[in-house]
């Protein structure tokens, strides 16, 4: 691998502190439900053809202006590429930190929102399905003015997602503040 250190500062997924913020780039679970669509014909809500989550699934596209943007406020970043619950975890084991995550705060995009509220897609599959390729950071509180400036000026939708916590594990809640089970914790390259 050839490159240099960004000038900004180094981003790794061990420097996540108790207390700061979660962050997500773009929308989680477009490339997991193209994927579902690809495979799947009963979900015929959706055209297949001209779906925006198959063209996400097939053509992803990494947040690099954002990434080398946060080197100056994030305190861990990492791409979400195995899904956002199993990568976050990766993110936590490094930085010996838990995490709580609010379901309701995950931004989806329309496709994704629709057919999760129709039941014909699960917030777990949205959480675990991977191949976003967008980015899972986390950053002090009082940077998140600094970090949706930085979004503004790269043009990239950034969202808080959660918290980080003390202890180990991730934690999904709903709107109800009920804990979302996950079975399947994301894509295994075994």
């Amino acid at each position: 691998i050839f490159g240099t250190p960004n000038p900004k500062g180094s981003l790794l997924r061990s420097g996540a502190n108790v207390g700061d913020g979660i962050f997500v780039s773009g929308t989680i679970g477009d490339a997991a439900l193209g994927l579902t669509l690809r495979r799947n014909m009963s979900l015929s809500c959706l055209s297949k053809e001209n779906s925006y989550c198959i063209s996400r699934y097939r053509i992803p596209r990494p947040r690099i202006n954002l990434g080398l943007a946060l080197g100056e406020v994030a305190s861990a970043a990492m791409d979400i590429s195995d899904g956002l619950f199993q990568d976050l975890s990766h993110l936590c084991g490094s930085s010996n930190v838990g995490a709580s995550v609010w379901a309701n705060k995950i931004p989806l995009s329309k496709e994704v929102s629709s057919v999760v509220t129709e039941n014909k897609f699960s917030i777990e599959q949205v959480i675990t399905g991977g191949d976003d390729y967008e980015l899972i950071f986390t950053a002090p509180v009082t940077e998140e003015n600094s970090i949706f400036k930085i979004a503004r000026v790269t043009k990239t939708r950034v969202t808080r997602i959660g918290t980080v916590q003390s202890g180990r594990g991730i934690s999904i809640f709903d709107e109800n503040g009920d804990i979302i089970p996950v079975v399947k914790g994301g894509y295994s390259h075994d």
